[in-house]
C-alpha cells in the first residue's frame, strides 16, 4: 500500500509530460526582431547589417554577429545588446539575442513574457536556464537582473552539421594508410 502513492505520482508525471509536448514545426518558429529560422541570409540583410561576418566554411556553416546599431530600423534595436546568426548553406539555423534594460525577477518571468509575446506554448522546462523543446526547433532562454538572452535552434540544421562533420571523420578513417 505504501508503494502505491509514489507509483501513482510517477505515472501521473509521465502522463502529464506526454500530453504537454510542444508540437510546433520549424516553419512555426517565431520571428524575432525580423529574424526567423530557415530565413535566407540575404533576407536578414534587409533587417540588419552585421557588425562581423564569418564566411561559410567547408561544412557550409557561417555566422554573423550584430549589435543594436546593426538594425536598419532602430525600433527593432530597442533593448538589444548583441546577437549572433548561424547559417547553413545560406539559411539561418540559429539565432541568439542578448537583451538589456528590462529588469526580470527571474527566468520564469522572462519566458512567460516570451511565450505571450511570441505566441508560443508556455511549456518551458528548467528554472534558471530554461528551454522549450518543440518538434522542429529548440528555444533556450535565461534572465539575470536586467539582462535576458534567447537562443533559437533549428534541430534539423544542427543535425545536418553534425552529419557532415561525422562524414568527414569517416572519410578520414577510410582513407587512412599506415
Amino acid at each position: 500500500m505504501r508503494y502505491l502513492a509514489p507509483l501513482f505520482l510517477l505515472l501521473a508525471c509521465f502522463s502529464v509530460s506526454a500530453q504537454e509536448k510542444c508540437m510546433l514545426k520549424i516553419d512555426q518558429s517565431p520571428t524575432v526582431r525580423g529574424l526567423k529560422l530557415g530565413q535566407a541570409i540575404a533576407e536578414t540583410h534587409k533587417v540588419l547589417q552585421p557588425a562581423y561576418e564569418a564566411e561559410a566554411g567547408e561544412f557550409g556553416v557561417g555566422s554573423e554577429m550584430f549589435v543594436a546599431a546593426s538594425f536598419l530600423d532602430k525600433r527593432q534595436a530597442e533593448g538589444v545588446q548583441s546577437g549572433r546568426i548561424k547559417y547553413l548553406d545560406g539559411y539561418i539555423i540559429e539565432i541568439s539575442i542578448s537583451y538589456e534594460g528590462t529588469k526580470w525577477r527571474d527566468s520564469v518571468e522572462f519566458t512567460d513574457k516570451l511565450s505571450a509575446s511570441l505566441k508560443l506554448p508556455n511549456l518551458w522546462e528548467g528554472t534558471v536556464a530554461r528551454h522549450l523543446n518543440c518538434d522542429g526547433f529548440l528555444m533556450q532562454a535565461y534572465a539575470v537582473g536586467s539582462n535576458g538572452t534567447i537562443k533559437l535552434t533549428d534541430k534539423s540544421g544542427e543535425k545536418e552539421v553534425r552529419k557532415r562533420e561525422a562524414d568527414k571523420e569517416e572519410r578520414g578513417r577510410q582513407s587512412f594508410k599506415p
